[in-house]
């Protein structure tokens, strides 16, 4: 799908037309979100809870949001089907961009944990990260706070249309 990226306002610059050929494409803001693990969700003075937050880019501003405290652990794993028969045959951490047309599904491991430690409490399991990433037992003073791990898999079921040639 063709686009056009204009540095500044003004619908002159963008000149793509709709189906009917006859009107100009409506413009439509270009997003630009960043999510990621930090380690403090407020970190001045650091607070030490683990946060999932968001970076966003609004004008020429990248803008920081907390989506959810105590998220201590993300991965994703990417299932890859090379010989195309629609079934995952190898997960990877992260697909080179030439395997991102074999990616059939998405296996999201996440690690959630209280935002205070619970006095008493000694976590002493090891939570699987997937096959990609080494298990993660907590130690010491993070052994203090309870946890509970997640895993969901996503399948991409219209794998037609990224393996197309145009």
């Amino acid at each position: 799908m063709p686009f056009v990226l204009a540095a500044g306002p003004g619908a002159t610059n963008f000149t793509l037309q709709a189906a009917d050929c006859a009107a100009v494409s409506p413009v439509r803001a270009y997003v630009s979100r960043l999510y990621y693990v930090a380690s403090c969700g407020i970190c001045s003075p650091n607070d030490g809870v683990p946060t999932l937050k968001m970076r966003e880019l609004q004008g020429s501003t990248i803008v920081e949001r907390i989506i959810s405290d105590g998220i201590e652990d993300l991965q994703f794993e990417f299932g890859r089907d090379v010989d195309q028969d629609g079934v995952v045959d190898d997960y990877l951490a992260a697909a080179a961009a030439a395997d991102w047309a074999n990616v059939v599904a998405i296996r999201i491991r996440l690690i959630s944990r209280g935002v205070s430690s619970s006095p008493g409490y000694t976590d002493d399991k090891t939570y699987d990260r997937g096959s990609l990433f080494a298990a993660y037992t907590p130690s010491g003073s993070d052994a203090k706070f309870k946890r509970r791990a997640y895993t969901a898999l996503v399948q991409l079921p219209n794998i037609a249309g990224p393996r197309e040639t145009p």
